[in-house]
């Protein structure tokens, strides 16, 4: 989860709006900033964080959502994970005043029995 609040800290550092990380256990984060290449660099230093914490890596698809980057490890006899929408920084969409600003959105979760399903959707 450590990658989480250094997503959050450099987003705070750049003046992006940032939404998280908060709660036990149970994580997500948003980072939203009117230009990509602001958030590319953080990106970069996130994705560099997951991969140094995490010793596997997996890309999975679902109709609903687009291919989603999973990290995980496994704990004894259940998992630690983090998930990023595809491909680390993208629009945000909806239809909100920051429709069109980009986002890195994360969501991790520790001791889980499994992966989860993307298919149901890993964000709020």
């Amino acid at each position: 989860m450590m990658c989480m609040k250094e997503l959050a800290a450099a987003g705070h550092a750049l003046g992006a709006d940032v939404d998280g990380p908060s709660g036990t256990g149970d994580y997500q984060t948003l980072v939203l900033a009117k230009s990509k290449a602001q958030l590319e660099a953080i990106w970069a230093t996130t994705e560099a964080c997951l991969n140094r914490a995490y010793a596997n890596k997996k890309s999975e698809t679902s109709a609903r959502s687009g291919v989603t980057w999973l990290w995980f490890t496994q704990n004894g006899p259940t998992l630690n994970w983090c998930g990023i929408p595809a491909p680390g920084v993208d629009k945000l969409g909806g239809r909100g005043p920051q429709k069109d600003w980009y986002a890195i959105w994360i969501a991790c979760r520790s001791n889980q029995k499994s992966l989860p399903d993307v298919n149901k959707g890993i964000f709020w």
